[in-house]
């Protein structure tokens, strides 16, 4: 269910202010696809579809302006071929990929080739652009050409004006094609201003793309597919996602690669320095201890490390443990990948001593949950972790994209508050998605959820692990963890870091000062980190 519309312009090619082609298009696809950002190879800048094992497009464009893109057409399976060619890139045919790679155009491209193989695929409409001699003006001009394998669709060449593409057959648009249009057509408007800028051009038309309108009933929509009546009410806006556990609808091309939020809770007068960059590593410190460890860090490659403490009760903690704290900046300051350098603090867990800063000790760590961010060879992030509760208890685990909560118990055993957090969140991404929030306006939602004060109580987990009365315990089921005074205990930093798709990274502090213990008598400090990701 993707939707495309375009914009040609022949009259712009004498006015260098003016656009001679403008394409807005959404993916919709499974959210768990795995998919390349758009990045330059053999000549064509687009994103891969990672789950064809030869990396097929949907959308892509040469240095010299040939445009190629490509919507399924909705079908039930019944009306599907079931050993289909792929429609995005394979060995026998590769639609769009291969009209970029080569130098026909594009009306030559689908009657030498891809006609002949058309019928091998599933149902898909493919529009294709490259910039041909207008006679008109006796000028090379963008002109579009669309094609379709289904319904008898009439193939066609056309020249400047205002185009909308979905996944019906063409011609029978759906109605939030229709709807699509004419909001396009509205803000193409906007190109009469002189003053207009480019960026205000983009906020407009994402604002299309991002339009969660529904158009139910659509008679088109419901005749092309059974499905339940509430997926068929969302599928009719441009901007969709199906409810859980379906995991498909708009792939939006989210801002940020990055967001991360922590609460750091602990003794409220235990010695800290605030975050400051040091010896390479961006991170508050632990001024108790000589190692001068850390709870969260990070470098400027983008490597981060969070350490959390699985609470168990006063009783079943090692008196003689050693700080944990050294070990988020040894993987920052390491260049292992995450699953090389558990191993090695498996070892390490296992008396078998691997760190620089504990040579010839024999040790051992009280439970605990460390969580390794890094860039892949794909420049995306991903997550590992290590769950650390005794020597024939760890757990190392890959996350997949997506939003995870973590905190003080094991993840496969979550606080009730975590899963809150995961819903808060959640919202929060939508919101950013669709609102397209300023970088202020992010931090301040995650502050909002990091001062969240509702008690998700009771929580039999929690009672369990702090192993304390429910009095106390009720303080510790709030994501932000306040015990009245004379309990010198409780959330006294909230971390934000942001790294959006550019790599431009924002590291933000907020911290608590007090030399009381008392969180009444506190003040709080902010400051805030700008940087480009080396």
């Amino acid at each position: 269910m993707c939707v495309t519309f375009v914009y040609l312009n022949d009259k712009a090619i004498d006015d260098p202010k003016s656009y001679q082609l403008i394409v807005l298009n959404n993916r919709d696809e499974l959210f768990d696809r795995p998919t390349l950002p758009p990045a330059w190879k053999d000549g064509i800048l687009c994103g891969r579809d990672q789950a064809d094992p030869y990396g097929g497009t949907w959308l892509g464009m040469t240095k010299n302006g040939r445009l190629g893109n490509i919507l399924a057409v909705l079908e039930n399976p019944s009306d599907e071929i079931p050993c289909a060619i792929t429609r995005g890139l394979d060995l026998t045919c590769k639609i769009v990929y291969e009209y970029l790679k080569s130098e026909m155009p594009p009306e030559s491209y689908v009657a030498e080739q891809l006609s002949k193989e058309a019928q091998q695929y599933n149902g898909f409409n493919v529009i294709l652009f490259d910039r041909l001699f207008n006679e008109e003006i006796e000028r090379k001009t963008y002109f579009g050409f669309q094609f379709s394998n289904r319904y008898d669709s009439p193939t066609a060449v056309f020249g400047s004006g205002v185009y909308g593409f979905g996944n019906s057959a063409l011609g029978k648009p759906f109605k939030k094609i229709t709807y699509g249009l004419r909001l396009f057509e509205e803000k193409l408007k906007i190109l009469d201003d002189e003053n207009v800028n480019e960026q205000e051009l983009m906020k407009q038309f994402l604002d299309i793309l991002i339009d969660q309108t529904s158009h139910y009933p659509d008679e088109q929509l419901i005749s092309q597919k059974d499905q339940d009546k509430e997926n068929c009410k969302l599928m009719s806006q441009l901007f969709y996602k199906l409810p859980e556990p379906l995991r498909y609808g708009t792939r939006f091309n989210a801002k940020y690669k990055l967001i991360l939020l922590n609460n750091r809770d602990e003794l409220l007068n235990r010695p800290t320095s605030t975050a400051r960059w040091e010896n390479g590593i961006l991170a508050g410190r632990d001024e108790k201890e000589t190692i001068r460890g850390t709870w969260l860090c990070m470098n400027s490659a983008g490597r981060i490390s969070n350490l959390l403490t699985i609470t168990v009760p006063i009783h079943e903690m090692k008196s003689s443990s050693v700080t944990r704290g050294v070990i988020p900046v040894d993987f920052v300051k390491s260049n292992k990948k995450p699953e090389e350098f558990c191993k090695l603090l498996i070892s390490t867990c296992k008396c078998s001593n691997v760190f620089q800063n504990f040579k010839n000790i024999r040790f051992f760590f009280n439970s605990l949950e460390i969580k390794l961010h890094f860039r892949n060879e794909r420049d995306q992030y991903e997550v590992a972790g290590l769950t650390y509760q005794s020597e024939d208890n760890i757990e190392v685990t890959r996350y997949p994209p997506g939003i995870h909560g973590f905190s003080n118990s094991p993840s496969c055993e979550p606080f009730k508050k975590v899963r809150r957090g995961v819903d808060k969140v959640s919202s929060i991404i939508e919101e950013i998605n669709t609102e397209n929030l300023s970088e202020a306006e992010i931090i301040e939602r995650l502050l909002q959820l990091a001062t969240d004060k509702y008690q998700c109580f009771p929580d039999d987990q929690i009672k369990r692990r702090c192993g304390r009365s429910n009095e106390l315990c009720k303080y510790r089921a709030a994501i932000f963890v306040r015990y009245p005074d004379g309990i010198p205990y409780g959330t006294r930093s909230h971390t934000i870091i942001i790294v959006d798709r550019n790599n431009r990274a924002t590291y933000y502090e907020k911290s608590m000062e007090t030399k009381t213990g008392k969180a009444s008598e506190a003040t709080w400090t902010e400051q805030i980190f700008h940087f480009d990701l080396s």
